[in-house]
Formats: structure tokens, sequence, C-alpha cells
């Protein structure tokens, strides 16, 4: 996120170069946002520890410390806790949303439900609004 901010305010200050490191940055948000949607997370389908370990994966990947990434687990229903330290005695930052959703049978869907499509600027997909929208890309 800090680059992203920083990639936008030298785009601003300068010129071209920065669109690029941009869209690479938004590029590499939304693969995680697709496949965050694609892991079908209701209650009895087990695939909430798989999100786990792809988001862990994902996060230490980008430097997050593996001790600041704790999981809690009751079974099958797992929650991530991520904190994310600041840089030169800036304040953490700590995420918080669930990767459960209320089931959904894709046959009731006019799109798939597990795919991420974007319409009209409109994120479209299980969880994209509830609450796999709030977890860390």
């Amino acid at each position: 996120m800090t680059r992203l901010i920083l990639a936008l305010v030298a785009m601003a200050l300068t010129s071209m170069p920065v669109v690029a490191d941009t869209q690479a940055h938004e590029a590499q948000a939304r693969e995680i946002y697709s496949r965050s949607i694609g892991f079908r997370t209701a209650e009895g389908q087990k695939q909430v520890p798989a999100m786990v370990a792809y988001l862990k994966g994902v996060l230490t990947e980008a430097g997050v410390p593996a001790a600041d990434i704790a999981t809690l687990d009751s079974g099958e229903a797992q929650a991530m806790l991520v904190r994310v330290p600041g840089r030169e005695r800036g304040r953490p930052i700590l995420f918080s949303a669930h990767m459960d959703v209320v089931d959904a049978r894709p046959e009731d869907w006019e799109r798939s439900p597990f795919t991420l499509l974007e319409e009209n600027g409109v994120f479209c997909g299980r969880g994209t609004t509830d609450n796999k929208a709030g977890l860390p890309r």
C-alpha cells in the first residue's frame, strides 16, 4: 500500500516511468483479489485453510514477518491476525476481515460466483462486498 501511495505521488510529481510500477501493483492486487474470490469458503466446503495458506504466502513473500501473522484455528473456521510493522517509527497496520461467506450455488447465479468479474466499474463474485473485499491485497 505504501508503495502504491508513493507511486501515485511520484507520478504526479514526475511523469510516465512510475505508471508501469503503479500498474504492476494494481495488477498484483487484482490477482490476489481474484484468487481470494475463487476460494469457496462457505461452511462445509473446507477451503478456508487453503485460503489462509495462500494469503500467508502472499504476505510473507511481500516481506511481512511470519511472526506477525497469527492464525486462529478452531477446526474449519480459521482467522488471521496480520500486523504489518510501520517503517521508521511508523504505526503498524492491522487488517481485519472474515474469509467465510454464505455458500453460493453456481446454478443459481447468472455468472460464476467464484470468478471475479468487473462490470461497469463494479466487482462481481461471491464475497466481493461481504467481506473478502476487506482482505489484504
